[in-house]
């Protein structure tokens, strides 16, 4: 197998080795999958540049979290998978870019043959948000979502999946300098620069992945009993994300939750299909509709990585040959 690692922190251009490898084994529950099209994320950049802390693996690893393909060999266990079936799969933290991908069978699903594989290569975080929608009790049509950087990622996949679970919901997007081209097809999703937040006390929750002085800013703007789902930390603002005045929480019944998919997707794997197959339904059914892909060969994926930090395009997917 080809195998794309990355071998040292940094750019791209040093930090990426392109290898031979020999083909993986599946273990018991573990299927191959014979990757056609990889998806490249934000979280693969940041491990990349090893600004996930504590979370960040060590050199070499292997990156990648969501991939298409086929079904190329089936471990001990798995009896409702075969091989040659169209698949597609998402990782806890590593492993996908590489022709050969390794997952659990409890996080492959069966690709619908109107789903291509290049679609399919961008399941992850609309996968992401579902779970979390899907976990939150207290959500309903009547409740007002702010969604930071919800532009693009993570923040436009859960900005989507919102409006297809809730239709009508009240969603505001925020934006730091200018609203950019957004991977949101939202039409009613009202905008805001960050900068302008309301002072007073407006929502119900509060979708952050970025951390720092906003994130303790946007606990003013909860309502009693508000809830804000901290989802990353993309300011790599640690001091001003731990100090959180925690007395407006138990006066004002208002909650901080985190949430990360690959620690879920650990904890509980078999809740990772089922989202996977509401995400592909959503697909099948055009209500979500991914972004066009920009495409690079596997070999070239420091190519895919400069692309990206550049914004010279909305998505991006790996090519095995």
């Amino acid at each position: 197998m080809i195998v794309a690692s990355i071998t040292s922190f940094g750019d791209p251009e040093t930090a990426f080795s392109i290898t031979e490898q020999p083909d993986p084994v599946p273990g018991r529950g573990e299927v191959i999958i014979r990757t056609r099209s990889i998806g490249v994320g934000g979280v693969d950049i940041l491990m990349r540049r090893g600004e996930l802390g504590t979370a960040n693996p060590h050199p070499p690893f292997i990156p990648g979290l969501e991939a298409a393909g086929e079904i190329y060999a089936i471990g001990d266990g798995v009896g409702d998978l075969h091989v040659g079936q169209r698949v597609v799969g998402i990782l806890p933290a590593t492993g996908a870019y590489t022709t050969h991908m390794i997952a659990l069978a409890e996080h492959v699903t069966v690709l619908p043959e109107t789903i291509s594989f290049d679609d399919a290569a961008s399941v992850v975080n609309f996968t992401a948000a579902t779970v979390l929608i899907d976990t939150l009790p207290s959500l309903n049509a009547r409740s007002r979502v702010l969604v930071h950087a919800a532009a693009q990622g993570f923040g436009a996949a859960f900005a989507t999946v919102l409006s297809i679970k809730y239709p009508g919901i009240s969603i505001t997007g925020t934006y730091r300098h200018t609203l950019p081209d957004t991977d949101t097809s939202v039409a009613s999703l009202e905008w805001i620069a960050s900068k302008d937040l309301p002072a007073a006390m407006t929502y119900d929750y509060v979708f952050d992945p970025v951390g720092g002085e906003l994130r303790r800013h946007s606990l003013k703007t909860l309502l009693p009993f508000g809830t804000l789902l901290a989802v990353g930390n993309a300011e790599q603002d640690d001091e001003n994300t731990s100090l959180i005045d925690t007395t407006p929480l138990w006066l004002g019944g208002r909650t901080v939750q985190g949430f990360n998919l690959g620690l879920y997707a650990t904890v509980f794997p078999d809740s990772i299909r089922a989202a996977l197959a509401d995400v592909l339904t959503m697909m099948s059914n055009r209500l979500l509709k991914p972004a066009p892909a920009r495409s690079f060969r596997l070999e070239d994926a420091q190519l895919a990585h400069q692309a990206y930090e550049t914004k010279r395009g909305s998505r991006f997917i790996l090519k095995p040959e």
